[in-house]
């Protein structure tokens, strides 16, 4: 993940969970993290449908871009590439 796109993840990522929650100690906290990064795996990039990719998932647009790189839209590409 570049820096662009690190950053507005690293401020979902306190709103929405560190900010949001209250954790016992370290592990706790290492283990809601965990959850949430296999949330973002399987809902945003598998499910999650996105407009800038003409409304399908990360996952189902890369594929499909490998098969059919014509399709690739600008922004896509600036969304993939930076």
């Amino acid at each position: 993940m570049t820096a662009p796109h690190a950053r507005p993840f690293s401020k979902h990522l306190n709103v929405k969970e560190i900010y949001a929650n209250t954790y016992r100690d370290f592990e706790d906290l290492q283990g809601r993290l965990e959850d949430f990064i296999d949330f973002i795996e399987q809902y945003y990039n598998e499910l999650r449908l996105h407009s800038a990719l003409g409304y399908c998932s990360p996952e189902k647009f890369e594929k499909d871009s490998q098969v059919e790189p014509e399709r690739t839209s600008a922004a896509a590409l600036m969304t993939f590439l930076g």
